[in-house]
């Protein structure tokens, strides 16, 4: 995607931000093979709102669902998965997600890049926002704010943050989260 704008916040526990590259979207799937392609049935899908695939860089086919419950239970039918991708020359993942009071709970499959469950996913929640706002899912003018958690199923909660500039993010959408350090290392380049 070439560079993106990042920012850190100050303090004592900063979040660290990226602003989201455009987010294009790429086609709408049906409703029944979406639910099919997590392992439930259409009832489970929240009611008038469609299954569609956007990118900011990576591929997702977001899928709306009832409640957090529901999202826990979804399990990639990789048959059917790739049956609904099978046209795409680009690796593509899915979202399932809930709308929550706090914004959504979410998980994300990606068997084409090698990752069977990812505990959070920056380069979704910005696509992930625009989709929410879109069909009003979560608040939709400047400077709506939300979580997503995502990871919980696997055990590894995590939480992002989205902050949305402007209309439908036409000035941008930014991604944010704590780190947490696993390793330290020093390269000498001679």
């Amino acid at each position: 995607m070439g560079d993106v704008a990042v920012r850190v916040d100050d303090g004592e526990d900063p979040i660290i931000w990226l602003t989201t590259p455009p987010i294009e979207k790429l086609e709408e799937y049906p409703r029944e093979r979406c639910a099919a392609m997590v392992g439930l049935e259409s009832h489970h899908l929240v009611a008038d709102v469609p299954c569609e695939a956007l990118s900011a860089g990576i591929p997702f086919i977001f899928v709306a669902v009832d409640c957090p419950a529901t999202v826990d239970q979804a399990r990639l039918d990789m048959a059917v998965f790739e049956q609904i991708v099978k046209h795409r020359s680009t690796p593509t993942c899915v979202f399932v997600f809930a709308p929550t009071d706090t914004g959504a709970y979410s998980r994300m499959f990606g068997p084409q890049l090698g990752v069977a469950e990812d505990p959070a996913t920056g380069s979704a929640t910005g696509p992930l926002a625009l989709f929410m706002v879109k069909y009003g899912l979560a608040q939709g003018g400047d400077g709506t704010r939300f979580v997503s958690e995502q990871g919980t199923q696997m055990g590894r909660r995590s939480f992002l943050y989205v902050h949305v500039h402007g209309e439908m993010g036409a000035d941008g959408i930014e991604v944010g989260g704590h780190v947490a350090e696993v390793a330290k290392a020093v390269i000498s380049i001679f």
